[in-house]
């Protein structure tokens, strides 16, 4: 049985942080909250959610925003921090997280992630995100299209004893919303990961295995270490991104105070409800041009491109590949409805696929068999990401790697 969420409204921001004190001793005093998680959302007036989320200074917080900027959050502290232990697949996981939602209303979403490669070490830079690890907010500012809610997450009955804490993180929390100063920090130095000649080499050698049909396609990363010249504001950077990049998913991750994973991104990986999933096969690029009619030329060269169609096709071939097994519906999945996905900067081309999954396919399955696509691996994919650890020699961690919600 679900619990109902308690929804209530304010007029003023200002008098959130009282207000919310009193729903959760109420909520504590209540004999009626059994085992769930109780959520308590308070509906606010419009808030900028980036200045707010700027402004609490907690070592755990996330940010989250959709493509379609229809849904945002920001996640203030943990009420729940679930990690990976030694099962590699993340079988146990997604169970935890499943028996505990499961009871839970609707909105309630662990955000996380994986790493790249679940098969492999984490390195010590990635230490703090694991192999997995999905995060439950205890504090939440969320905007739902025109709609903003200051949302609370209580784990009964275990956070009855962590009532005093729980307070005060909440007197904690800043409401004042005044402007954020301009962000200005200078790179003064740069390390590339191989550096440029070896990166030549690199490519070069990838190229010729693809010659020699040891695989059709491989995407090759390389890693940056940049300096600046104050202390790097992770915060601030994550507006700046999400100011200047559209049509992306936009994240930032902070697990303690000096590590954040930040980010933007067109691409999803699935969405699923129940037993309806989609995903997507995006690929190829051509830039964008101010001048609509240069725009509009530049996106018909991407569509009739022999080199871009070929590279769009093995991300779906690598999509159909994992995905038949576990769906029905394949004729409306198989449909020609490749598009333009216009960013910011460039354009890519873009297949959407909607079908119905079969009884008793779980996450764990789903994330398994699509990932890594022929967008951020190869193709095929076992041969390719055999060959991308022999080049790279880093841990990817959780760069080109599952992030999300459930």
């Amino acid at each position: 049985m679900a619990t109902a969420v308690q929804k209530y409204q304010i007029d003023k921001i200002e008098n959130l942080s009282s207000f919310i004190k009193e729903l959760i001793i109420k909520a504590f005093e209540s004999p009626e909250n059994k085992e769930s998680i109780q959520r308590i959302s308070v509906e606010i007036p419009k808030t900028d959610i980036l200045n707010w989320y700027a402004r609490q200074q907690t070592k755990i917080k996330l940010f989250w925003s959709d493509r379609d900027n229809q849904f945002s959050v920001a996640g203030i502290y943990a009420a729940d921090l679930i990690k990976n232990g030694d099962d590699p697949k993340h079988l146990n996981l997604f169970q935890a997280i499943q028996s505990k939602i499961t009871k839970a209303d609707r909105h309630v979403r662990y955000f996380g992630g994986l790493k790249f490669d679940i098969e492999t070490d984490v390195s010590n830079e990635w230490k703090q995100f694991g192999s997995s690890c999905f995060l439950l907010p205890r504090f939440e500012l969320i905007r739902f299209a025109d709609k903003y809610h200051f949302v609370v997450n209580l784990l009964l009955p275990d956070d009855k004893k962590n009532k005093d804490e729980i307070l005060s993180q909440l007197n904690s929390l800043d409401f004042t919303l005044s402007p954020l100063s301009p962000y200005d920090n200078k790179i003064v130095n740069r390390t590339d990961f191989p550096d440029q000649h070896r990166w030549i080499n690199m490519i070069r050698t990838a190229v010729d295995s693809c010659r020699f049909d040891s695989y059709e396609k491989i995407v090759l990363a390389r890693k940056s270490k940049l300096l600046f010249k104050q202390n790097i504001d992770p915060d601030k950077i994550i507006k700046q991104l999400y100011q200047n990049s559209s049509n992306c998913f936009h994240f930032c991750f902070q697990l303690d105070e000096s590590t954040a994973f930040l980010g933007a991104t067109p691409e999803r990986l699935y969405l699923r409800d129940d037993k309806t999933l989609k995903c997507e096969a995006v690929a190829g690029t051509k830039r964008r041009d101010i001048d609509n009619t240069v725009d509009r030329q530049l996106g018909e060269e991407l569509k009739q491109s022999h080199k871009d169609i070929k590279e769009h096709q093995y991300v779906i071939d690598s999509i159909l590949e994992a995905l038949v097994p576990h769906t029905t519906n394949h004729t409306e999945m198989l449909k020609n409805n490749i598009s333009l996905l216009k960013l910011a900067h460039v354009q890519h081309l873009i297949k959407r696929f909607k079908f119905e999954l079969k009884q008793g396919v779980t996450d764990v399955d789903l994330i398994n068999s699509l990932h890594p696509t022929a967008a951020v691996g190869g193709y095929p994919k076992d041969r390719a990401i055999s060959e991308i650890y022999k080049h790279e020699q880093f841990d990817r961690g959780w760069y080109a790697a599952p992030i999300g919600w459930i």
